[in-house]
């Protein structure tokens, strides 16, 4: 079975206000923003992309994002920071 990594980052501008602002508003509303989107982005993939294939009938179906695997975390560092062994 094939699948997808999503990976859903701010551009480089946004995360740069982020790290670099004193305003905790700025901040959050950052945050808040960032989170909703890639929520709104993952809902359409779970209703639009999860789709299986039943090789006897040759016809795909739906999977429910129940069936589906994922998880969603943060990362507050870049990989290229931490270090490697």
């Amino acid at each position: 079975m094939s699948g997808y990594d999503l990976v859903f980052s701010c551009p480089k501008s946004v995360s740069l206000v982020h790290a670099l602002t004193e305003d905790e508003r700025v901040r959050r509303e950052i945050s808040e923003a960032h989170e909703a989107s890639w929520q709104a982005a993952l809902g359409y993939m779970e209703r639009e992309a999860c789709v299986g294939l039943q090789p006897e009938v040759a016809s795909r179906h739906r999977v429910s994002a129940a069936s589906a695997e994922g998880g969603a975390g943060r990362r507050s560092e870049s990989l290229d920071v931490e270090p490697r062994t």
